[in-house]
C-alpha cells in the first residue's frame, strides 16, 4: 500500500491510497496486475456510481455498448454500416482519435466515455472557423463541473446547439461547449446518440452504428443547480442582464 497524487479531469489533485487488487473479476473473467485508488466521491457523482473502471482495465479488451448492455471480448466486434475511427492511447493511457467536424480537422480528440456532455472544444477552434459552426441557439455562461476530486474553478464558456457533420454523418442538435482552455473531448452524451458503439482495442478502432436522431433541445435554463447535503447550489448561470443576481456557488 502507498499513497499517490491523483489528477482528475479538471486538474484537481488529491492524495489517495493506492493498492494492488488480487482476484479482480468481471463476471468470472479474472484480470491481473490491477491497481485501485480509494477516495471519497463528490456527492453529485454518487448519483451515478460508487466506482469507476479505468483504462488499464478497458484497454486489454474489446467492448460493445448495445441496448444499455456492455459486452467485452478478447476478439474485436463487427457492426453493420458502421462509421470507423482509428484510435490511439496517449497521455495518461486515455483513448484518442482524429475526427472531422463540419470539415474542420480536430486532431488528438479524447473519447471521454465518462464525460456528461456532447462535445467540448477549445474556444480558439471556434474563433478560427466561426463559419463552420452555425448555431441554432447559443449563450455565454459561467459553469463548473465535477471530477473525482471535486468541483472545477468557474469558467466562462460559449455554449451552442448546432447541426454537425461528424466524419461524413449529419447529426442534428449537438451541444458544443467552447472553453478558453480545454482538451478536445467527445463525451458520453454524444456516444449515446448511436445504438451501438464498439471500442475495438485490438484493432485500434472505434465503431459507431445506428444513429438515433435527437429531439430539438428546449431553451436552456438561466441557472442550473447541484443538490448537495439538502442544499441547492448554483453550478452554472447564463450571462443575462435580466436574470436574478445569483452567482455560481451561491446556496
Amino acid at each position: 500500500n502507498y499513497n499517490a497524487q491523483i489528477t482528475d479531469a479538471n486538474g484537481n489533485v488529491r492524495k489517495c491510497k493506492v493498492e494492488q487488487l488480487n482476484g479482480f473479476k468481471i463476471n468470472n473473467h479474472a484480470i491481473h496486475n490491477i491497481y485501485s485508488f480509494s477516495t471519497e466521491f463528490p456527492a453529485p457523482l454518487l448519483c451515478f456510481a460508487n466506482g469507476v473502471i479505468g483504462n488499464p482495465v478497458i484497454r486489454p479488451f474489446n467492448w460493445l455498448i448495445k441496448e444499455n448492455k456492455v459486452y467485452f471480448s478478447s476478439k474485436p466486434f463487427s457492426l453493420p454500416d458502421a462509421v470507423t475511427l482509428n484510435t490511439f492511447y496517449h497521455c495518461a493511457n486515455r483513448l484518442f482519435s482524429n475526427v472531422r467536424l463540419n470539415g474542420v480537422q480536430v486532431d488528438t480528440c479524447l473519447m471521454d466515455y465518462g464525460g456528461l456532455f456532447d462535445i467540448e472544444l477549445p474556444l480558439e477552434l471556434y474563433l478560427k472557423h466561426p463559419d463552420q459552426f452555425v448555431s441554432k441557439d447559443q449563450v455565454q455562461k459561467i459553469e463548473t463541473s465535477y471530477g473525482v476530486n471535486g468541483k472545477s474553478v468557474p469558467d466562462t464558456v460559449l455554449s451552442m446547439n448546432c447541426n454537425i457533420v461528424f466524419n461524413g454523418i449529419r447529426i442534428d442538435h449537438v451541444n458544443i461547449i467552447f472553453k478558453p482552455k480545454c482538451e478536445k473531448r467527445i463525451g458520453y452524451l454524444f456516444l449515446r446518440r448511436f445504438d451501438h458503439v464498439a471500442i475495438n482495442n485490438t484493432d485500434h478502432a472505434l465503431l459507431f452504428s445506428g444513429l438515433v436522431q435527437a429531439k430539438a433541445p428546449e431553451n436552456e435554463m438561466i441557472y442550473s443547480f447541484d443538490f448537495i447535503n439538502g442544499v441547492f447550489e448554483v453550478d452554472s448561470k447564463i450571462l443575462n442582464n435580466d436574470s436574478i443576481q445569483l452567482s455560481v456557488g451561491d446556496q
